[in-house]
């Protein structure tokens, strides 16, 4: 089968996030097939020296207009060396294999490989890859990368896994992470509690208003993910923290939220009974992923990937909207087209059962060498 070889190789690779030998291995790997079909290929240190990673991968084939097609993957898993043995393992008649990443996400960069082997030279589109190495982690410190390369990509297709019927994803909620910090006054809770200014319960009273803004009608969420702050049960806390996760449908929302997370913390609720002095109040937006929505031309371009897996696969596929960000959203700009779940199908994301079906490294290429030729065509309505 097609890829299977080089599927075993990537597989045996253990590259979890901290492992970065084992991901430079990988990403190594690729750039050695990526070279050999006329791409040219870097490898970037990570500009966060504070982030231990190993080095992204990105390779760029020009085409016929300055326009880009841009495909995301990466080369990390969540495995350890001690939690897995790391190779394939057959089902009885070979349909399914298991494997540590087999198809979060070496099987995708497989399928890519696969389907960049069968492009014809010369595309309208310029091709772009670019594999990260701690997408596991929320590739941090390429986040501003990401965000310059989104802006001359037409396109921008995710080689996350499929769902395990096949199914892809064209939308992708935004996520934002709040770190909430107030300042009060430290007192003696017995003697002298009426000096004091309780940092924690202003917290409490703000992390309570702030849930409120959950609602499942507009599909925004809103998780109080940790909170911290005081000191013992006879001091009034000077101190208090809460980190949130925030995440929403679309850039409006996203706006409409910010101002009111903003309006809840402009004002303190808690006061020094002894001479009225309030609260510190400050917070710091910590992580912004923006999100992407199936918009007429990503609609177009599904469709047009629909039609080819019902003719390749005999089976028909639908576009599901996910509450998990990844790195394409980080690509994403209001114009683009933006699609993911492109690569294996197979279920069991970072799970000893973790599978693939060894079929769609051929059938998922072939779809995607179908979009990646028609790609300028789509990009008009």
């Amino acid at each position: 089968m097609e890829g299977l070889n080089l599927l075993k190789e990537l597989v045996e690779i253990n590259s979890e996030t901290s492992n970065t030998k084992g991901v430079n291995a990988v990403q190594n790997r690729l750039k050695e097939e990526l070279s050999s079909l006329g791409f040219n290929v870097s490898l970037i240190k990570n500009p966060d020296q504070s982030v231990n990673s190993g080095e992204l991968l990105l390779a760029t084939k020009q085409g016929r207009t300055p326009r880009w097609i841009t495909f995301v993957c990466h080369a990390d898993t969540v495995f350890r060396t001690d939690e897995f043995n790391h190779q394939l393992i057959f089902n009885d008649d070979k349909t399914k294999a298991i494997a540590p990443g087999i198809v979060d996400n070496k099987g995708g960069i497989v399928i890519l490989l696969n389907a960049l082997k069968e492009v014809k030279e010369d595309t309208e589109l310029g091709v772009r890859v670019i594999c990260s190495p701690n997408e596991e982690t929320g590739s941090p410190g390429f986040h501003k990368l990401f965000s310059e390369l989104g802006k001359d990509s037409e396109v921008v297709l995710g080689l996350e896994p499929a769902l395990p019927n096949g199914d892809i994803i064209t939308s992708r909620k935004g996520n934002r992470w709040y770190d909430i910090s107030i300042e009060g006054k430290r007192a003696h809770s017995g003697r002298e509690h009426h000096k004091g200014i309780n940092a924690c319960v202003e917290l409490a009273l703000k992390i309570s208003k702030i849930q409120e803004l959950t609602d499942y009608e507009r599909d925004i969420t809103v998780n109080v993910g940790k909170i911290s702050g005081g000191e013992k049960h006879n001091v009034v806390s000077d101190h208090a923290m809460g980190q949130l996760d925030v995440r929403f449908p679309c850039f409006d929302t996203r706006s409409d939220l910010h101002q009111e997370i903003e309006e809840i913390l402009s004002e303190s609720e808690v006061l020094s009974a002894h001479d009225k002095k309030e609260t510190d109040i400050s917070f710091e937006v910590v992580d912004d992923c923006p999100p992407f929505k199936q918009g007429p031309k990503s609609k177009k371009t599904f469709e047009f990937y629909k039609k080819c897996i019902e003719r390749i696969e005999k089976r028909s596929i639908s576009s599901v909207s996910v509450g998990g960000a990844a790195d394409s959203n980080h690509l994403n700009r209001r114009s683009s087209i933006v699609l993911d779940g492109l690569g294996a199908v197979g279920g069991g994301m970072h799970t000893y059962e973790e599978f693939i079906e060894l079929s769609s490294l051929k059938t998922r290429a072939q779809a995607l060498r179908n979009l990646i030729e028609s790609a300028h065509q789509l990009t008009t309505i």
